[in-house]
């Protein structure tokens, strides 16, 4: 996007809601019958990975750096919010 003059959206909320374990619970609870074990393996496989998860999201900003050298992130709603502030000062 930036190549081509365009500015990315806003990236969403970067960070696992609080009750994650019981979204999860409620999809594979309404998908199996309690006891399952399919629905034991998913809720272990699932859960298992819920610190993984956590640790990508919470070093995304570290991978931006890294892998492309990128410190900032600029996008179009924050530089058009600068622009709104900027001509109000003019006007």
């Amino acid at each position: 996007m930036i190549k081509s003059g365009m500015l990315p959206q806003d990236l969403p909320e970067l960070i696992l809601p609080d009750d994650i374990q019981d979204q999860i619970f409620t999809i594979i609870n309404a998908k199996y019958p309690q006891g399952d074990p399919q629905g034991d393996q998913l809720w272990n496989q699932l859960t298992a990975e819920l610190p993984k998860v956590d640790k990508l999201l919470r070093s995304y900003r570290d991978y931006l750096e890294d892998t492309y050298g990128m410190w900032a992130y600029i996008s179009a709603p924050f530089v058009k919010a600068i622009a709104d502030y900027v001509g109000t000062l003019r006007s």
